[in-house]
């Protein structure tokens, strides 16, 4: 599974070692408080049960799926096929709504030229935040059962993808939808088949990785606009459905569990439960982007519920924002998160690097450690290299030490 999706901040690379961290704790579940895609809790698995913890639905969704699950998507071919069905109908409504530019937008893509797709792009992304387009949201937002499925095609054709991808993923959430409300497919299920369209959406999307933006269209990058977008969602769909596999056995992953909170917030509802984490993970943010901003629409893929896009990046209202990303607030974050952490009785693995937003985390983070654990080290400093997956602030990596924090 660690190969399934691209994170921003994601540990991949060190979380073997990381995992040799936690290995020296007691036995007992991990807790693995900001999971993102949970590199490090399949790094651990199968060893002990792991807990995921992340306030991204997409995050939490994905935790869920590869840690909890009964079984994986093992999807019959019926089930494909009934798919396929339940998704044409969909289409169908679609193309009698924008067929005309759905044709346009295949003349764009065979020009040789960028000026068609440029400007066919613009008129989309100026679309989306258009009266009408407003006034199909909100009727979708008050509707129990809204059809045709048109979130994508209104609110996010012409910039991230375009307008047939929107279309198709519309109408393959709607068929998974029916099927899961027709009992064709279980609850499982629909959450791999989710999973699967959140891969295609990733695979399809015009941007460097992530969802902060969209990449515009140029003379130097027409080539892979164009490959982009000729991108076939269904066949990314079922490639994705095809690779989704979850950790450990069946009997392993029903002792597992999954929360989708805020990190402090979680810390102080954990003494309710009658179980308890013996080692607690935390790998919170450590520069001022807020991760929402990055994975949004994968977000909104999952909830589905047509909110109004904001901005060039067109983010959700509701973005969420860490105190951890915060430089008035990281101090106070962190000690919150230890103090929690050691009255729980959990010892504390951290992950902090050098460039984070906390100054000095080397010699900040000893000292909160030490103030609330008996013994407390810097278990490893690991030479690592940041990712921007894109660039997008000059350099695509940027070398940085990764300390690996040990408190007991």
């Amino acid at each position: 599974m660690r190969a399934a999706f691209t994170y921003m901040g994601t540990k991949r690379q060190i979380a073997d070692d990381v995992a040799g961290v936690i290995s020296s704790s007691r036995r007992g579940p991990l807790l693995d408080l900001f999971a993102g895609i949970s590199v490090v809790g399949s790094s651990v698995a199968p060893g002990r049960q792991v807990w995921c913890n992340d306030v991204q639905h997409f995050a939490h969704t994905l935790a869920t799926a590869i840690f909890t699950s009964r079984a994986g998507p093992f999807l019959h071919p019926d089930v494909i096929e009934n798919v396929k069905k339940h998704a044409r109908s969909n289409l169908n409504k679609l193309y009698r709504e924008v067929g005309g530019w759905l044709d346009a937008e295949e003349r764009a893509l065979a020009s040789p030229t960028i000026a068609q797709s440029s400007r066919l792009a613009t008129q989309f992304i100026r679309s989306s935040v258009s009266p009408r387009n407003y006034r199909f949201r909100r009727l979708h937002r008050a509707s129990d059962a809204p059809r045709p499925y048109r979130l994508f095609t209104y609110t996010y054709a012409g910039g991230y993808i375009g307008l047939k991808q929107s279309v198709d993923l519309d109408s393959l959430r709607y068929a998974i939808d029916v099927m899961l409300h027709n009992r064709q497919i279980t609850s499982e299920q629909h959450r791999w088949l989710l999973l699967a369209l959140c891969k295609a959406l990733m695979k399809v999307a015009h941007t460097t990785g992530h969802f902060a933006q969209y990449l515009a269209i140029k003379e130097s990058t027409y080539h892979r606009f164009i490959a982009k977008r000729r991108r076939e969602v269904f066949t990314e769909w079922l490639t994705a459905v095809t690779d989704l596999v979850p950790e450990g056995t069946a009997s392993w992953r029903r002792r597992n569990r999954t929360f989708r909170m805020d990190a402090l917030s979680l810390l102080r509802v954990l003494p309710k439960l009658k179980a308890q984490p013996s080692v607690i993970y935390a790998d919170p943010p450590y520069t001022s982007d807020h991760y929402s901003r990055y994975y949004h629409l994968l977000d909104t893929l999952v909830l589905y519920d047509y909110p109004d896009p904001i901005g060039k990046g067109q983010y959700r209202a509701d973005r969420y924002i860490s105190d951890f990303s915060l430089r008035t607030r990281v101090y106070s974050a962190f000690h919150e998160l230890i103090a929690s952490t050691a009255e729980l009785g959990c010892e504390l693995v951290l992950n902090y690097p050098a460039n984070g937003l906390l100054s000095d985390p080397r010699k900040s983070l000893l000292r909160i450690l030490k103030q609330y654990y008996r013994r407390a080290e810097v278990a490893l400093a690991i030479a690592h290299e940041h990712s921007s997956l894109g660039a997008s602030k000059g350099i695509e990596k940027s070398p940085v030490t990764e300390f690996v924090f040990y408190a007991r």
